[in-house]
């Protein structure tokens, strides 16, 4: 977390502006002039890599010194009727590099947040934004599947997906251990890195992260559901049944199994997911297992 940072959710200034930087970032990222708050809506001159129709922006943009980051920007100047569902209020990008750091003490992989800028005026958030180095030889888990797993031999794909699929419930139970859940895990949402011949995930992306106990179970589905979205196109009915069950764990029965399906099931037809034609999905024959050390944790948080 950048030098000085306040590690809560909420607001990290009330008046004037100020800007956080990773200790070994600050000098790569002079070059982008962020003290000069008319640099904060686009630094450097490149296209943005996603974009709302109004306030929010991300780009990527190569540093002189050959890093690579990530500039995430909110801006409500001019908008006031927006801002306003932020006064006093944390920003969404706020919210990134807080849940960025639960993660992180989670022991769950994410990008590393270098800088963090709030500008507001009276509470009221004017422009916000937050720096993420890029992490190295990622792809989203979306297109990695749709583009059928290229550099995995076919003779290789269950046993190295079978292995990512460990890691990646692993990484959801150490975060719902926690009582910390994304609220928008889909599979664009979690990048595929290869190291070594071996495949992990790395969560991105969290905006409405939050922390709760009391909605434990709520959060759970919400997670869970979001996952689901894009698993009812690759992923057979067999499958998804076994990856909620390795999820909660061998000491839960049958009957709490069933019910933890419904409650996602219900979830889903709210809003139906768009079906994705697959001849043949490159997920077949991955199997759902992980660590024991999650598990009693996790079980009956979801019944």
């Amino acid at each position: 977390m950048p030098a000085g940072l306040d590690g809560g959710r909420g607001p990290q200034v009330w008046q004037g502006t100020r800007v956080w930087y990773h200790p070994d970032w600050q000098g790569d990222l002079e070059e982008l002039h962020l003290a000069d708050l008319g640099n904060w809506r686009v630094p450097v001159d490149v296209p943005a890599i996603s974009a709302t129709k109004y306030a929010l922006a991300c780009y990527r943009i190569t540093l002189a010194s050959g890093r690579v980051i990530y500039y995430k920007r909110c801006d409500y100047r001019g908008r006031l009727k927006s801002a306003m569902r932020f006064w006093l209020r944390p920003s969404k990008v706020g919210v990134e590099k807080w849940c960025y750091q639960r993660y992180r003490a989670c022991g769950v992989a994410v990008p590393l947040t270098v800088a963090y800028g709030e500008s507001r005026t009276m509470g009221l958030l004017r422009v916000a934004f937050i720096i993420t180095e890029e992490v190295p030889d990622t792809v989203s888990l979306d297109t990695f599947v749709a583009e059928g797993l290229p550099g995995i031999d076919a003779e290789e794909r269950s046993e190295k997906m079978t292995a990512f699929a460990g890691r990646l419930l692993d990484s959801i139970r150490k975060a719902h251990s926690a009582c910390l859940f994304h609220y928008d895990l889909k599979w664009r949402n979690i990048l595929i890195q290869s190291r070594g011949g071996e495949y992990y995930p790395v969560i991105i992306d969290c905006p409405r992260a939050f922390v709760s106990r009391l909605r434990r179970r709520y959060g759970i589905t919400v997670d869970l559901s979001s996952l689901a979205r894009l698993a009812l196109s690759y992923l057979t009915l067999n499958q998804r049944y076994h990856f909620l069950a390795a999820y909660l764990g061998d000491t839960v029965s049958p009957a709490m199994r069933k019910d933890g399906y419904r409650r996602i099931q219900r979830r889903l037809e709210k809003r139906p997911p768009r079906q994705i034609n697959v001849q043949e999905s490159p997920l077949q024959g991955v199997k759902f297992t992980g660590s024991s050390d999650v598990n009693q944790s996790i079980t009956g948080k979801l019944t």
